[in-house]
């Protein structure tokens, strides 16, 4: 069974962090692109709360990259889903 490509963004890569990372250093000249994150998946966060857009979302982060959202977006209310077997 194939997906579309919507069907396959509505839900998490179990395999791959789905964050979007900001290339280069605040040094870089002109502008930064947007990359996705190249680490595997370890967790998977569900909002647990609908936002702006009155949807509850989902999506795969690794270690780093859940930290980071953590600090960075305390206002965010999400719970773990799914979380890889170590």
């Amino acid at each position: 069974m194939t997906r579309t490509q919507a069907e396959a963004d509505a839900y998490p890569d179990l395999m791959r962090c789905q964050a979007d990372i900001l290339e280069g250093s605040f040094m870089t000249l002109g502008p930064r692109s947007m990359k996705r994150c190249t680490n595997p998946a370890d967790v998977v966060l569900r909002e647990t709360h609908t936002d702006k857009d009155g949807i509850i979302g989902s999506m795969s982060l690794c270690h780093k990259c859940h930290a980071v959202m953590r600090e960075h977006f305390p206002q965010i209310s999400s719970t773990v889903s799914w979380r890889k077997e170590e």
